[in-house]
């Protein structure tokens, strides 16, 4: 026999988002002045958001130093302009990397539920969701506190 849940243990829905939804923009370090800067779509590259934030021309600036970076649209690289991003969390388990403070967000608010659900829709992604592609150890109750921390940590960076 099961026993009734507490308040602080009935399940959450998350709705299921996939990664490309949270590139636009994407907090990298500058590598003029290693502050936080910011990767923006500056030029859609279509209709539709998936290829625009996937293929858009892209503009990096950094409010400290005021350094810019552009990039062309269709140009194949890193959706960060392969520059490191600025929001990561290390455990020793491994790290979490994430592109914005929503993206943050988002994947904390999911990993702080004791009981944990994802709500799909018709055409939202399934396997390639976010919490679908999160590791198996950041997912362990028994690393929860210590994944946690690590983000609010990464948190602090974004400043």
């Amino acid at each position: 026999m099961s026993r009734p849940a507490r308040p602080d243990e009935r399940a959450h829905a998350h709705p299921a988002r996939a990664a490309w939804e949270f590139q636009d923009p994407i907090l990298v370090d500058c590598p003029a002045c290693g502050a936080c800067a910011s990767v923006r779509v500056t030029e859609p590259a279509a209709e539709d958001r998936f290829h625009r934030v996937s293929f858009g021309a892209r503009r990096m600036t950094c409010s400290k130093c005021s350094a810019v970076r552009e990039q062309p649209a269709s140009q194949i690289s890193k959706p960060s302009m392969g520059l490191p991003l600025r929001l990561v969390a290390p455990t020793r388990h491994g790290e979490l990397k994430f592109y914005n403070l929503e993206h943050l967000d988002y994947v904390r608010a999911y990993l702080a539920d004791r009981v944990r659900t994802e709500t799909f829709t018709e055409d939202g992604p399934r396997n390639a969701s976010v919490f679908s592609r999160l590791p198996a150890w950041a997912k362990r109750a028994q690393a929860r506190d210590e994944v946690l921390a690590a983000i609010d940590k990464a948190r602090a960076k974004a400043a």
